[in-house]
């Protein structure tokens, strides 16, 4: 609770230093490496969507996926995601990251209540820099027909990186 309640207050001292101190016009230039170009920051071409990358001070690779049942027999996408720490202090994955799955474009929710085979504890323990672990999200499946997208983010960012992998259903 003191965590979350830290968090809180972080942000929000982030968003009120970062108000004071944003005197720049959203569409500046900004100067490239080695000279004195500049390139404007809306020429940029958008990254295409990619299953593994940085995000933070963590590197995210959205791996496989399982498809079991829950508890209540609903049909359920267990998505694993490797999670290494490169940053300086121990952390683990639900605190760096966020992670969302779609059907249809409609966001589905979480699974914690399965049968078998899903450990959801590993996504919150807490590994050292430099270490890797293999965690797993899970989440209840709206169609037994559609694609599943599965998206990960920043925890809080203020780059827009998101990681993406669709999974078909067989």
């Amino acid at each position: 609770m003191k965590r979350i309640l830290m968090l809180a207050l972080s942000v929000l001292m982030a968003f009120c230093l970062w108000g004071c101190s944003n005197d720049t016009a959203e569409n500046d230039t900004e100067p490239m490496d080695g000279g004195g170009d500049y390139v404007s920051t809306d020429e940029v071409a958008p990254e295409e969507a990619l299953a593994e990358g940085a995000i933070g001070d963590c590197y995210v690779v959205i791996g496989d996926c399982s498809f079991t049942t829950d508890y209540e027999g609903q049909k359920v996408i267990v998505i694993n995601y490797e999670f290494t720490n490169n940053g300086e202090d121990a952390t683990s994955f639900d605190t760096e990251t966020m992670t969302y799955a779609y059907q249809d474009g409609v966001e589905i929710e979480k699974a914690y209540s399965i049968e078998e085979g899903f450990d959801y504890e590993l996504s919150s323990k807490n590994i050292k820099p430099g270490a890797t672990l293999t965690v797993q999200e899970a989440f209840v499946l709206t169609s037994d027909t559609s694609d599943i997208e599965a998206e990960v983010t920043e925890f809080i960012s203020w780059d827009e990186v998101t990681l993406t992998k669709t999974f078909t259903q067989q």
